[in-house]
């Protein structure tokens, strides 16, 4: 390609044919975790999709359904095992508003990933990684009623603006003259 020779050792290994080596893996998954603005499980996504784009060369945007469709196949499972449902459909939602993939195949990515989900050993996983996010929240929310300065409920600024608008229109039009005819 480069017109440069080549010695007689270098004619088996193309060194610009290297897409998936184990350095480039490893500073792939380096870069990603550096990333300060994205929470643990875009990143664990983020680094399986990557490396599964590499593995198999992707290289269009016409092969993007097949690659979503391998990923599920080989990684689908592991997704759900570690509570990654949701950041799964939001890349989906991601390549969708990107135009690299069409309604339909996150339609049906989508119902790939749910139907791995009536496996009953994923189903166990599902339910205590749900139960400790809800436990978790929980904990959150109750912090949050705890200290009442730090945090106001939206109805009560509602209620709050409703009756001053309520007695500005009173005494707005108690005090403009009304004509009557």
């Amino acid at each position: 390609m480069t017109c440069l020779p080549i010695q007689p050792h270098e004619l088996d290994e193309d060194s610009e044919g290297e897409h998936d080596s184990e350095w480039v893996r490893q500073k792939t998954q380096m870069m990603i975790d550096e990333f300060s603005d994205v929470n643990e499980g875009e990143k664990e996504l983020m680094k399986m999709w990557n490396l599964h784009v590499m593995k198999y060369n992707f290289v269009g945007d016409s092969q993007i359904p097949l690659a979503c469709s391998m990923f599920l196949e080989s990684h689908g499972t592991e997704l759900l095992r570690k509570s990654l449902y949701r950041n799964f459909v939001l890349h989906m939602v991601s390549l969708h508003d990107f135009g690299l993939i069409g309604t339909g195949v996150v339609y049906k990515c989508i119902l790939h990933l749910q139907n791995k989900m009536q496996d009953p050993s994923v189903q166990k996983q599902l339910a205590a990684s749900w139960e400790e996010q809800r436990r978790s929240s929980k904990k959150l929310f109750s912090s949050y009623n705890g200290s009442s300065s730090s945090f106001v409920s939206p109805v009560k600024q509602e209620s709050t603006c409703s009756s001053a608008t309520s007695n500005g229109l009173t005494e707005e039009s108690k005090s403009s003259p009304t004509k009557s005819k």
